[in-house]
């Protein structure tokens, strides 16, 4: 299209030849030929008809130049074209040959190395052995093979970077004979390849795979291991062989090297932890702290460093803390008083303060990582401790719930005497619902719990590790100097700053909560010792024994969706992702409580385990040798009998209902009957009038339906037997003289118990 414009431009503007009026050669004739002027008009207007053919002529051959010109051009695009595709097509031959020119050369250069040749043709039974879909003899084959021909020269290909992972390979695949050659042809290699990008992965296979080899690697590592952690890719290797593969001497052995050069060279034949090392040498102490700080402070100076992964470190760290004398009432200047710090107690633990504040956050994830973060925080000033504090931020739902990061979060409470900032900055995260943050599951994860259950019931024994506990109470001798305030005192400011939305939550997850343990303790926690007012959350809790199990399974069951239009590609998204959800719901199942929500809260186990306890209180067996028979209740709390009273007023309408279920399986409904029991031993007048009615009309009430459902309970119970004797196995000793005792001593169900209080109440 543009070429045809540009011709029709070009046409438009050349100049037009113009022919000679007839008049002009009309008045050239009449000067010569007067006379005959009238008698050619005839032939003038006939010359001017040939004329304008002939102007019709002249442009006729105006438009054939055109045409011309325009396949002129033609030609010579055309011509153009067609060398542009030959340049084109010559560079490509000239592309394809550099490249494989380039190809040639790389192979050439491959196999002019040491073992090339060999290196090629394992990385092609490489290929095969390594792919998922492949026969188990076609596999064997092919490690036959293999083996073949690197027996006698792994130490000479291993360094290789394609050829390592040709090992890692055989590691793999290979059968326990194969693997005991590839290792023993690396014995005494092991440290140099784990210096090696790519030879460090070998070392991991063989400890792995390859257990009568470990002990080999780590004595490889003896008297190395300081230079081996300073090692970017050596530093992996051995936090591996330290965290899952040696034993407690071999630990030992390992750690023994950061003490002091004499330690790395001279190497006991049973090596020994550090406070043994000490006790039998205290001339050393000095030395031994001062090797250790160096090597710290090597390690945390750096701006990059990452001690995170590193767990050999965080029990070097912890060893130092230890070591550190506790501060003096007469030195301190931790206490929450101090408005500007001066020298701290031991300039020692100062300096170690200010390298690890900024790691804390990293090595909260072991044990030994979060006793340094314990100890750093108790050692710390209170402008350290609030910047500890700004490292935690947003990051505490996920620390709660570390199996010993919770222990760091109890510390904090129990240390920094600043209770507004440490409910504003730190704890308000636990109650608030943020991104990935659902306050309802931390309530009952078992960890997180625990944070919450410290502060409603302090150093419980029976929420709280025995190691924890014992941990704690080591730390109270550095507490005590750098905490000015009770700690009961302490304790008692948070409780109040965070009940409101204690109970606010429990309100809301009732369901959830009363369902799970760890749930079920914060919901008995938190209606005995917060503040505020209980009335919703009990409520609540009442009506969550409401109704009947066939009135709540139609109650949750979830309405029929309308049937949609079929969509392969978002059917196979939905289960994609539902495969994802149960995979993680099951790689959390041990750490998470959750709870069955199908089943209605009295046919619950561990839901009638949190109500009896919140309407009867808990019984506690008497330790041995106390002379007490028996076990005792707790003291009942104020809002036992509130929390009786609600439920006894849900249950009532349906409590013959109840009665009966229990007593139509005695033995699987004892949780159901123990929640009825608790409310009939109650000895408010207010409960038993809710839940039975007036004293007059309770025998015509229930009268006739007690007596039917004692018959059928005794029937039941005749006809129970062991599974013991139902198979014919053996007995146990003295059984059968229990069997032909008399009935007065055995075991009641607990339904007999419930039917028996209500004709003793009638």
């Amino acid at each position: 299209m543009a070429k045809v414009s540009q011709k029709v431009s070009k046409a438009a503007a050349a100049p037009k030849a113009k022919a000679k009026p007839v008049t002009e050669i009309v008045e050239s004739d009449s000067e010569d030929s007067a006379p005959w002027e009238d008698a050619n008009v005839d032939d003038e207007e006939d010359d001017g008809e040939e004329m304008d053919e002939d102007q019709e002529v002249n442009d006729d051959g105006d438009d054939n130049d055109d045409d011309n010109d325009d396949e002129e051009e033609k030609d010579d695009d055309d011509e153009e074209g067609s060398e542009a595709k030959k340049a084109k097509v010559k560079d490509e031959e000239k592309q394809r040959a550099s490249r494989a020119e380039q190809k040639q050369l790389l192979a050439e250069r491959k196999a002019s190395k040491p073992n090339g040749a060999l290196i090629q043709q394992l990385k092609k039974l490489w290929e095969t052995i390594r792919q998922k879909r492949i026969s188990t003899e076609l596999r064997n084959e092919k490690m036959e093979e293999l083996m073949g021909l690197i027996t006698g020269k792994i130490q000479e290909v291993t360094f290789r970077h394609d050829a390592a992972r040709v090992i890692q390979s055989a590691l793999k695949h290979g059968n326990s004979a194969q693997r005991e050659i590839i290792a023993e042809e690396l014995r005494g290699k092991y440290a140099i390849l784990a210096c090696s990008q790519y030879g460090r992965f070998i070392v991991s296979k063989i400890l792995n795979m390859c257990p009568t080899h470990r002990a080999a690697v780590l004595k490889e590592f003896q008297g190395q291991v300081r230079k081996l952690m300073r090692h970017r890719d050596a530093a992996f290797v051995i936090e591996e062989a330290y965290s899952q593969f040696a034993n407690a001497a071999q630990r030992n052995s390992l750690m023994e090297e950061f003490y002091g050069p004499e330690f790395a060279l001279f190497k006991a034949e049973v090596a020994k932890p550090l406070h043994v090392i000490i006790a039998e040498n205290p001339s050393k102490k000095a030395a031994i702290i001062k090797n250790i700080r160096e090597t710290i402070s090597s390690f945390l100076e750096k701006s990059a460093a990452n001690i995170g992964p590193h767990t050999i470190l965080h029990r070097l760290i912890l060893d130092y803390l230890l070591l550190l004398p506790p501060p003096t009432p007469a030195n301190n200047t931790n206490s929450a008083t101090t408005t500007t710090p001066t020298e701290p107690a031991t300039s020692s633990s100062a300096f170690m303060v200010d390298l690890l504040k900024d790691h804390l956050i990293h090595i909260l994830h072991t044990r030994e990582g979060a006793r340094v973060a314990q100890l750093t925080l108790l050692h710390s000033t209170p402008k350290d401790r609030k910047y500890i504090l700004k490292t935690f931020k947003s990051l505490v739902p996920k620390i709660a719930k570390e199996q010993f990061g919770h222990a760091v979060l109890i510390t904090l409470c129990e240390s920094v005497d600043d209770t507004v900032l440490v409910s504003k900055t730190i704890l308000s995260e636990l109650v608030k619902a943020g991104e990935g943050v659902n306050p309802g599951e931390l309530l009952r994860d078992p960890y997180a719990s625990r944070v919450v259950l410290y502060l409603l019931a302090g150093r419980s024994k029976r929420y709280q590790t025995s190691y924890l506990l014992q941990e704690l109470e080591e730390m109270d001798v550095v507490r005590k100097v750098t905490s000015k305030k009770e700690d009961e005192v302490r304790r008692r400011e948070l409780v109040v700053a965070l009940s409101g939305n204690w109970i606010e939550l429990c309100t809301q997850f009732v369901g959830e909560l009363v369902r799970s343990k760890s749930g079920g303790q914060v919901l008995v926690e938190v209606l005995k010792n917060a503040e505020g007012d209980k009335t919703p959350l009990i409520e609540a809790i009442a009506a969550t024994t409401a109704g009947t199990i066939e009135s709540y399974k139609s109650d949750s069951a979830p309405l029929a969706a309308k049937p949609a239009v079929f969509n392969a590609a978002k059917k196979l998204a939905d289960d994609a992702k539902a495969d994802k959800e149960k995979k993680a719901a099951e790689l959390a199942k041990d750490n998470m409580d959750e709870p069955d929500m199908a089943e209605h809260v009295l046919i619950n186990r561990q839901a009638t385990f949190t109500l009896k306890e919140m309407i009867a209180g808990r019984r506690v067996i008497a330790p041995k040798g106390s002379g007490d028979a028996g076990a005792a209740a707790e003291p009942l709390s104020e809002t036992c009998e509130v929390v009786g009273l609600a439920v006894a007023k849900a249950v009532a309408p349906q409590f013959e209902y109840w009665i009966k279920y229990c007593a139509a399986d005695a033995t699987r409904t004892a949780g159901a009957s123990f929640v009825l029991l608790s409310l009939l031993e109650n000895k408010n007048a207010d409960i038993l009038n809710a839940l039975l009615g007036a004293k007059d009309k309770r025998q015509k009430k229930f009268g006739k339906v007690v007596s039917d459902l004692e018959t059928v309970v005794e029937k039941s119970q005749a006809a129970a037997v062991t599974p013991a004797a139902a198979k014919g196995g053996k007995r146990k000793r003295n059984d059968e003289s229990k069997a032909n005792s008399s009935p007065q001593g055995a075991r009641q169900a607990a339904i007999s118990i419930v039917l028996k209080k209500l004709k003793e109440l009638f």
